[in-house]
């Protein structure tokens, strides 16, 4: 019981301190946001709801006890959730996320002393490539099923 209390409230201070983090930026931890976030980059995130968030936003969620960070990939209305994925070329996988658990949208990230938003032209090319790689990858997927089902 002690142990089941001691993760709920450590999940609280990590909820809290993203909440916080245009206060006191919160660290990237990972390799799947590369180029566009790697290890040790500092990141100011918005609290958002599923909802609010729009393809190609970079958003962290609930994951258990984890809040990673990925990018928004596919919103599905219906089904209250989104389609998650890195940005890095491999391991190419994607997570569906309930809408509850989208936490916040990073809006920037501090490398080396310099801040970029996401108003920059490297932040927003980055969105672009991503997003257009995945549509591309499914458009071709549904094309093949398609083929599959006529014969």
């Amino acid at each position: 019981m002690a142990e089941h209390r001691h993760d709920d409230v450590r999940i609280a201070a990590m909820e809290l301190q993203l909440q916080r983090s245009h206060v006191e930026p919160a660290y990237f931890h990972g390799y799947l946001m590369l180029p566009l976030l790697r290890e040790g980059d500092e990141v100011e995130v918005e609290p958002v709801s599923g909802e609010q968030v729009r393809v190609g936003d970079v958003v962290t969620y609930r994951d258990a006890d984890k809040f990673p960070t990925r990018r928004v990939m596919e919103i599905r209305r219906d089904e209250r959730t989104v389609v998650i994925m890195g940005d890095s070329i491999r391991p190419r996988r994607t997570w569906i996320v309930g809408f509850d658990d989208v936490l916040a949208r990073v809006v920037r990230r501090r490398r080396n002393g310099s801040w970029m938003t996401t108003r920059d032209w490297r932040w927003r090319g980055q969105r672009l490539r991503v997003v257009l790689r995945y549509q591309l990858a499914a458009s071709s997927i549904g094309d093949a099923v398609r083929r599959f089902r006529r014969r």
